[in-house]
Parts: structure tokens; sequence; C-alpha cells
């Protein structure tokens, strides 16, 4: 049985695979309209509150380790060897994150507070990384949250 919030997360999930999978032919600056070119501006506007609440989730529910190790290996589909280097962490240990972010999700277990700040800049870095493909920011940012990388770098 699904929880109220995997949904949420598996179509945040979706709209950055399918923005990741078309990036190369598409010129459009608008991740949501990388899915559906003819969406309604109603229906783009649910998306990306669908995506905001998506990284909030994560955010709450997962530690930034883990919630860095599950956005670049589901969200972006980066091999664990390159989330490893990114992160510091062995390639067992990255999967191990990747799989407990997994159970947490699943057992919608929502514990910590959120930075409002922190949020933005995150679903910033994601929906960039999502338009353009380059997801070194993105990375530079989970990176940071994880205590991986100083904050200037």
């Amino acid at each position: 049985m699904q929880r109220p919030a995997e949904p949420t997360v598996r179509l945040a999930i979706n709209v950055v695979q399918s923005a990741w999978r078309r990036r190369e032919s598409c010129s459009s600056p608008w991740l949501l309209d990388l899915v559906d070119g003819h969406a309604s501006p109603e229906a783009v506007a649910e998306q990306q509150d669908a995506v905001e609440r998506a990284v909030l989730l994560l955010m709450e529910t997962l530690t930034p380790t883990q919630r860095a190790a599950y956005l670049l290996r589901e969200g972006f589909g980066h091999p664990y060897v390159r989330i490893s280097e990114l992160l510091g962490l062995s390639v067992a240990n990255t999967r191990q994150q990747v799989s407990r972010a997994q159970q947490r999700l699943a057992a919608d277990r929502r514990r910590q507070p959120v930075d409002s700040v922190a949020h933005r800049r995150l679903v910033q870095a994601f929906f960039g990384a999502a338009r353009s493909g380059d997801v070194e920011r993105l990375g530079r940012v989970l990176a940071t949250d994880a205590g991986r990388l100083p904050a200037g770098r």
C-alpha cells in the first residue's frame, strides 16, 4: 500500500526523469513544459507545486546525505560511483544511504523542521538541473547540505 507522500515524490521524480530524457531536443526554459507542451498554466502551476511539496517532503524525512544520494540516484539516474565521489562515501555506503532513504519514505517518517531558505535553494537547484540537464549545481547544493562541501564552494 502506498502512503500519501509516495505519489508526490514519484511525480517529482517522473518530471525530472522525463525532462532529463528530453533535455537535448528541447529549447524551452520551463521544466514542466518539457513534460507537456500543451499543459494549461494551471496544470503547470500544480505540477510545480507538487515538485516543491516533494522536495519539502524529502527535506522533512531524510537526512541530508540520504536526500543527496536518493535524489541523484532516483531523480537523475546517477551511478553510485559518481554519487559516492561527490559525497565522499564508499559505493557501499552510498547504496545504503539510498536504501535507507527508500525505507524512510515508505514509512512516511517526517520529523525534521525545514528551513525555508534551504528549501527554496534546493527547489531552485532541482528545477535548474531538470531544465538544463546540468546536475553540477544541484550536486553542490546537496553535498553542501550534507556537510560534504564548504558552503562557499
